[in-house]
């Protein structure tokens, strides 16, 4: 009795029951107030359209681009004759570009072919301005003249034992200018001369006529 409340002590065992099974079902009948349910289940989250729909795109893409390789890589195998050739996409005709200026482009390309091949042409029938016999006949003069240079038997010239190149540098240098000066004077004095004038000139005596008179010869003038 002493572990029992006063609740229990004052009431008896069976109206505690009927009590507390009360109060179980007023528990059980009250309503929560946090709702622990799962969530709700939407079914367009799971499918996902704009994801599928990128996913479509870009396998579309990648078909594009592989048809494009495709192509390519049977256009250069089956312009490789001889090497690769495969029967079904094997056509006689050339296969044209579909781009719209195809036929200007194609121009232009023979046009530069053309005038590679005339300048390659031009090129060919150029002759060389440099010839190696030239160079080495100029190579063995200078050789020459430089063993002669440093041999003194065989120096080109002497200033001083040679009397022409002498002269002529004492014509010219410092010795011109005295020249120079002498060569001033004499026109000078010629000028001055040529300003003088001429003697006078005896003439023959005229006679009275007009005849010259003849000398006899002692020297006496008479009239013939």
């Amino acid at each position: 009795m002493a572990n029992k409340n006063a609740l229990e002590l004052m009431m008896p065992d069976d109206i505690f029951d009927k009590e507390y099974r009360l109060h179980r079902r007023r528990l059980d009948d009250v309503e929560a107030h946090i709702d622990d349910r799962s969530p709700r289940h939407f079914i367009h989250l799971d499918t996902r359209l704009k994801q599928a729909e990128l996913r479509e795109r870009r396998q579309a893409e990648i078909d594009r681009e592989n048809k494009i390789l495709l192509k390519r890589m049977t256009n250069i195998l089956m312009g490789r004759e001889g090497k690769f050739h495969v029967q079904p996409y094997h056509t006689d005709h050339q296969r044209r570009s579909k781009s719209i200026n195809f036929e200007f482009r194609q121009r232009n390309a023979e046009r530069v072919q053309r005038e590679n091949i005339s300048m390659a042409k031009r090129i060919e029938k150029v002759k060389p301005m440099y010839r190696r016999e030239a160079w080495e006949a100029d190579w063995v003069y200078r050789q020459k003249v430089l063993k002669m240079l440093e041999n003194k038997k065989y120096k080109v010239y002497n200033p001083v034992s040679s009397p022409t190149r002498h002269s002529k540098k004492q014509s010219s240098g410092y010795g011109s200018d005295f020249d120079s000066d002498d060569t001033g004077d004499e026109k000078k004095d010629g000028s001055k001369k040529k300003d003088k004038l001429p003697p006078i000139k005896n003439k023959p005596a005229q006679t009275e006529r007009g005849r010259p008179k003849e000398k006899n010869s002692k020297g006496h003038t008479g009239i013939t």
